[in-house]
């Protein structure tokens, strides 16, 4: 029996590799994808499977997991087009490889307050 369930999150894997995250769901022959809101960035044509997602769904929030370089562009790009954003990564702050100052530089506000971790 098949079961269509709905979603109101979009979640965005980001990074020079994408990696799912231990999430339930994220792995495995029936994992989630592009299909499902569930996003890995890696390609072009990974971004236009985002904006196929964006424009026929038109979800009111989306998760950016990663803390990279790609994941704060892609949150800044989202809070720009009117989604609350929330990033999540696993490190002490974002753009582990960059300076502390920078780093520190990257905060919500840069993002704009629709944006938080």
């Amino acid at each position: 029996m098949e079961e269509v369930v709905g979603y109101d999150k979009l979640i965005v894997g980001t990074g020079a590799v994408p990696v799912r995250p231990p999430i339930g769901g994220l792995a495995g022959p029936d994992a989630l994808g592009a299909a499902d809101g569930v996003h890995l960035l890696h390609s072009m044509g990974d971004t236009f499977a985002v904006m196929r997602t964006l424009e026929n769904a038109a979800p009111a929030s989306a998760v950016i997991v990663g803390g990279g370089y790609i994941g704060l562009e892609m949150a800044d790009a989202l809070t720009v087009r009117g989604l609350a954003v929330t990033r999540w990564n696993s490190w002490k702050r974002c753009c582990p490889p960059s300076t502390r100052s920078w780093a520190r530089s990257c905060t919500p506000s840069w993002l704009g307050t629709a944006s938080r971790c």
